[in-house]
């Protein structure tokens, strides 16, 4: 049972990891796409069909980085349902540790 616990803890760490890490991640580029915007916004020498490719090209890149926000908390919880969340869930009847 106590390996069950320690799977928990550790399912747990890697979550918040992942998400402490993830978020940081989306801090530096919401800033890379505001110096990005500013940039363009700024520059008259880049054809506005560039910048819509380039403001299309962030978009793409927030909706694919939110699907796999959302892939890896499906995972994270999948696996926390099959340990517990806090690794106590207990052992089917019949079935040794």
């Amino acid at each position: 049972m106590e390996h069950q616990k320690i799977f928990g803890q550790m399912i747990n760490f890697q979550k918040t990891a992942f998400t402490n890490t993830f978020d940081a991640v989306v801090g530096l580029q919401e800033q890379g796409e505001k110096l990005l915007s500013a940039s363009l916004e700024q520059n008259q020498l880049i054809p506005k069909d560039q910048k819509k490719i380039m403001s299309d090209w962030t978009e793409t890149y927030k909706t694919n980085r939110q699907n796999l926000k959302e892939a890896v908390d499906a995972n994270f919880e999948m696996l926390q349902g099959l340990v517990g969340k806090d690794g106590t869930k207990p052992t089917p009847k019949g079935k040794h540790s």
